[in-house]
């Protein structure tokens, strides 16, 4: 048989097989409509693994995980389609459309002090405002929680030191809204009152100790973590000793009177960390570009998979994934980025049809990052 033949084989298979598809989906709604009446949950893992096994093993030892992985997406495509039709909350997707466009803030609270990179951040995205500097992270969402005026600005991944997980941690137990997101290019360097041959301690954040690790370890520096890059540098020059040194930015050196004694020691050149502003009430500018969710799905095989597979169908780019534990067994929470705006259609009534479905589901902001 040739290859055009074949074709014209499977081509024929398909028209015979999707009426039969289109009818299992048709029974899936029927499904739904009884789970509706019925105050049922949409999802039931015992059920799907169910038929899951019995086509594995229909469709026999060579052939049967393919089988199942099949089955297993149509299962999955049968709820997002039970979902989008029944269980989506349209009281949800009212209250994210009634979010204001725009908001002006009084405040900018960043963590550390004046020469951070956060510093530089707000300066970003905020030029008009002066920021002010609390001692960590927590304080940051605490000063933003007290004032609806204020935009916190915050650390939440470096592209050599990864994720800042206290961020994240912070994120979801304050659950305030991202308002916007930026990266900055992030240099690092040697800052004392010396040569840099002179020193053998470094002092700064835990994220710059690890994104400049190569030189640490190659010049035989002891390295000490230190709350923020500026305040290391702060600290350094108080101390007045000329074996000690901070790792940070040429602005902290100038503001606390250090000189640059290396520069761009960071392992990567391109070494950029990425920063979000967040506020306790949300806003959604109409040229907004990602969204951030955080969720819990149930302990069962396949159902990430799942979940992700339903932004896939409907197009959207996953940006980030970050889990978090629950803090009890193997359990966690899930925060993902991914690019798109909230008055799309089919992204809206996603978003819709999961925070009806899940039984965590948080929606953080849909924002301009650039």
């Amino acid at each position: 048989m040739s290859l055009d033949e074949i074709r014209l084989k499977i081509d024929e298979i398909d028209r015979e097989l999707i009426p039969l598809i289109k009818k299992r989906m048709e029974c899936s709604l029927e499904v739904a409509r009884i789970k509706q009446a019925e105050n049922l949950p949409i999802y039931h893992p015992g059920r799907e693994q169910q038929i899951l096994d019995r086509v594995a093993t229909a469709a026999g030892e060579d052939y049967g995980v393919y089988v199942s992985s099949v089955y297993r997406n149509m299962m999955a495509v049968s709820r997002a389609l039970q979902s989008d039709t029944l269980f989506k909350n349209a009281e949800f997707g009212e209250k994210i459309l009634s979010y204001p466009e725009d908001m002006t803030f009084k405040r900018v609270i960043c963590q550390g002090a004046e020469g951070a990179f956060s510093h530089a951040a707000a300066n970003k995205m905020f030029p008009e405002l002066t920021p002010e500097f609390m001692h960590n992270f927590e304080d940051v969402f605490k000063a933003v929680e007290a004032d609806e005026s204020a935009v916190g600005i915050l650390p939440v991944e470096n592209s050599t030191a990864g994720s800042v997980n206290p961020v994240y941690d912070l994120i979801l137990k304050y659950k305030h809204c991202i308002v916007k997101a930026t990266p900055v290019d992030v240099s690092q360097n040697l800052l004392s009152i010396g040569l840099a041959e002179e020193v053998r301690t470094v002092y700064s954040h835990p994220h710059a100790l690890k994104q400049c690790e190569n030189y640490i370890k190659q010049h035989g520096l002891k390295a000490v973590e230190f709350e923020n890059t500026a305040l290391a540098a702060k600290y350094v020059a108080e101390l007045n000793d000329p074996t000690v040194a901070a790792i940070g930015s040429i602005t902290a050196a100038e503001i606390y009177g250090l000189a640059v004694t290396a520069e761009k020691i960071q392992n990567n050149q391109e070494n950029i960390t990425r920063f979000i502003a967040v506020s306790k009430k949300p806003f959604i500018a109409p040229d907004s570009n990602t969204v951030s969710l955080a969720f819990t799905i149930p302990h069962e095989k396949g159902s990430l998979y799942s979940i992700l597979g339903r932004f896939a169908d409907c197009g959207l780019n996953l940006t980030k994934i970050e889990s978090r534990p629950l803090g009890h067994g193997f359990e966690y929470k899930f925060y993902i980025d991914f690019s798109g705006n909230i008055k799309d259609e089919r992204t809206l009534s996603l978003l819709s049809s999961l925070e009806s479905e899940l039984s965590y589901f948080v929606f953080l902001g849909n924002y301009v990052e650039r």
